[in-house]
C-alpha cells in the first residue's frame, strides 16, 4: 500500500527570514504586500515606522515600504515659506509652492483669501492692505485726517 506524500509548503517572512506558522495566519499576523509575505509586525514604514499591515502603502525606489505621509514628504513639493511638504492642498504661486495658511500679505500677515492678491516690490499684499500700505507711504498725513462737515461729528 502506497501513502500518498503529504505536500508541505514552508514561507518565511521577508523582514525577519523567520517561518510563518500557521497559527501566525490563523490568528491574523500574517500579511502579504507585492507578493511577499510577512509577519504583521513586521511590514513596517521604513522612514517612521508605522504599521503597515492594514494601511495603504507606497513602495521606494529600493522597494521599501513607506506609509502615505513619508511618501508625500519625501516626493510632495516643498512650501517655499515653510520648506514642509505640502501634504494637503496647496497653492502654486509667482513660480513656487505654498500651504494655504503660509501664502500671507505682507503688510497685516494674514493669509491671502480667494487667491487675489496684489504683487509690488516683490512682496504679495492682499488687495485692501495694498492700497492701505501705498496710501500711507504716499500721503501718510491724508489717512488719518480729520473729517469735519454734516455727516461727520468734529
Amino acid at each position: 500500500m502506497s501513502s500518498a506524500a503529504k505536500k508541505s509548503y514552508v514561507f518565511d517572512c521577508k523582514k525577519c527570514n523567520n517561518q510563518l506558522t500557521r497559527k501566525d495566519a490563523l490568528t491574523d499576523n500574517v500579511c502579504m504586500a507585492d507578493d511577499a509575505l510577512y509577519h504583521a509586525k513586521h511590514f513596517k514604514c521604513e522612514r517612521c515606522k508605522t504599521d503597515l499591515a492594514s494601511r495603504s502603502f507606497f513602495k521606494t525606489s529600493g522597494n521599501e515600504p513607506l506609509c502615505v505621509d513619508c511618501y508625500m514628504t519625501e516626493n510632495n513639493p516643498k512650501c517655499h515659506v515653510c520648506r514642509k511638504a505640502a501634504l494637503e492642498t496647496f497653492l502654486k504661486e509667482l513660480g513656487s509652492y505654498y500651504h494655504r495658511d503660509c501664502f500671507k500679505c505682507h503688510f497685516c500677515h494674514n493669509p491671502i483669501k480667494d487667491d487675489v492678491y496684489v504683487l509690488h516690490n516683490d512682496a504679495v499684499y492682499d488687495e485692501d492692505c495694498f492700497y492701505l500700505e501705498t496710501k500711507l507711504r504716499l500721503k501718510p498725513d491724508r489717512l488719518f485726517e480729520k473729517k469735519t462737515g454734516p455727516d461727520h461729528i468734529g
